[in-house]
């Protein structure tokens, strides 16, 4: 029997943080990490400071806690980390890519 609320995925996602938006990039990380279901949260690379944000690419390791893979992917993850949902979101924060050849079970 598989249980797939049990399993657990890792992607890597590509992440802007707007500089005006005042917030340390290790906010940011803290308050993807507090995401429902999210496990963990690596920084891959160094991350690149650009004029007017910075890009940070992350792996992101979480539960889908039932939910279908991308639904959990893009209604969850994505959508709390965008700015858009300003109470919920990261201000200043966007999910500038996502690496689907990355995402794998684990």
């Amino acid at each position: 029997e598989t249980r797939e609320g049990f399993r657990n995925y890792k992607i890597i996602l590509f992440v802007k943080i707007d500089k005006k938006a005042n917030i340390d990039v290790r906010q940011v990380f803290n308050k993807i990490r507090a995401i429902p279901g999210v496990t963990t949260l690596k920084q891959e690379k160094a991350i690149q400071d650009r004029i007017t944000y910075w890009l940070c690419e992350i792996v992101v390791k979480f539960n889908t806690r039932g939910i279908s893979n991308k639904n959990y992917i893009y209604y969850v993850l994505v959508k709390q980390i965008n700015s858009e949902l300003e109470i919920k979101g990261i201000p200043g924060c966007k999910v500038y890519g996502i690496n689907w050849q990355s995402f794998q079970e684990i």
